[in-house]
């Protein structure tokens, strides 16, 4: 009778130690399927960010080539080499306000080669806005590194969207 007792106990036990640990494997494998899910998540949410940040960098880029090209024929239709916005009553409208906001999560992308060329080219837009004052060398030089980075960014965002 007490051998009994203890058989049951004992298979009670068993039976509790083998049910524990097969919920204990199948929550960490849930666990862990699920961690990685987020993660997966996470990241892609991040990629998103980054390419919306970046399209809309190169639309305000676009823009600024437009802008540009306007001051360089002005430029040329008038014969200058030189513009004071201010002083003849004009304003220059180029813009920097995509760049103001989405910087911070294109500076974090690793991959992009171009990221120093990117950050002296709205520098130098900086100093367009700013001062108001432009030359014909300027606009130049703002074109040129304007279609470079453009079509250097179109490059980037094909790449990413083939890789989804």
């Amino acid at each position: 009778m007490k051998m009994e007792i203890y058989l049951s106990l004992l298979s009670g036990l068993v039976g509790t130690l083998i049910g524990g640990f097969i919920t204990w494997i199948t929550t960490r494998y849930t666990l862990s399927r699920q961690f990685k899910e987020e993660r997966k998540k996470l990241i892609s949410q991040e990629r998103k960010s980054e390419l919306i940040a970046l399209n809309s960098v190169k639309k305000e880029i676009d823009f600024n080539l437009i802008e540009f090209s306007n001051i360089e024929k002005l430029l040329k239709e008038n014969g200058l080499d030189f513009i004071d916005f201010k002083a003849n009553s004009f304003l220059s409208i180029l813009k920097k306000e995509k760049w103001d906001k989405h910087s911070d999560v294109i500076e974090m992308i690793d991959e992009i080669e171009f990221l120093g060329r990117l950050q002296a080219f709205y520098m130098n837009i900086s100093h367009e806005i700013t001062k108001q004052v432009t030359n014909l060398d300027r606009v130049r030089k703002g074109i040129e590194n304007g279609l470079s980075l453009s079509n250097d960014i179109e490059t980037y965002l094909d790449k990413c969207k083939k890789e989804r």
